[in-house]
């Protein structure tokens, strides 16, 4: 074998280890990445247990039926599934990741506001459904592929794994308080028991305070 191949070989063996993750590279990750991660969490956690309630919720606070309360349900899924890929386009061509992330974070707590103090309005209870989709759309349509942007891609992997792993547990931490918060509402709750029940005291009051709450937060994760 000549000098020469010996040196390429080397060359490629040095190549291949540059490309290995190590723990190491754990420090490359940076404010920006934990922040998206943090973002990433809270997100996912103030719309997907609110869907699994959703349709309770509808019944028991908008006097919805069963029927009816299970199609509006529908609305935030198909504006999000229209929505998304096409958010996604518009990114990809135009960018405002970071503006399209706050303005999800801040759509998101104006719906939880809203079903936060119960009111009942057949347009603006739609509109709200409505919303949550274009939340979630732009939200979905950016979080991912920023990750790609802001690490390194040896590191891709590693950082979406952080990404799916947090999510997944502020999920499961998220749908364990907001039943706590809803058990808690059910038992308190007795419409009853007065004449007259103000409009903000409704089953799902303090699953809403936590959910607003949160989704407060998340927009300054996202800003």
């Amino acid at each position: 074998m000549s000098i020469h191949s010996v040196k390429h070989t080397s060359q490629g063996v040095d190549a291949d280890d540059d490309d290995k993750f190590r723990l190491s590279d754990l420090k490359h990750f940076d404010a920006r990445f934990w922040m998206l991660v943090c973002n990433t969490c809270l997100i996912y956690g103030c719309v997907e247990p609110w869907m699994k309630i959703g349709s309770s919720f509808m019944q028991s606070v908008w006097s919805y039926s069963h029927e009816t309360a299970n199609m509006m349900l529908t609305i935030p899924y198909v504006t999000s599934a229209v929505l998304t890929p096409l958010i996604g386009c518009v990114v990809d061509r135009f960018g405002y990741r970071c503006h399209l992330l706050l303005f999800a974070a801040v759509l998101l707590s104006i719906v939880h506001f809203i079903f936060m103090t119960g009111y009942v309005d057949a347009w603006l209870n739609m509109l709200s459904l409505i919303g949550i989709g274009v939340a979630y759309s732009m939200f979905c349509g950016v979080i991912w592929p920023s990750f790609a942007i802001i690490v390194d891609p040896k590191t891709l992997g590693t950082a979406y794994g952080f990404g799916t792993a947090g999510y997944n547990l502020f999920l499961g931490l998220f749908f364990f308080v907001v039943g706590i918060l809803a058990k808690h509402d059910a038992e308190e709750f007795h419409p009853s028991d007065e004449d007259m029940v103000e409009l903000e005291d409704h089953k799902y009051k303090h699953v809403e305070h936590f959910l607003l709450a949160m989704s407060v937060l998340s927009i300054f994760t996202a800003s």
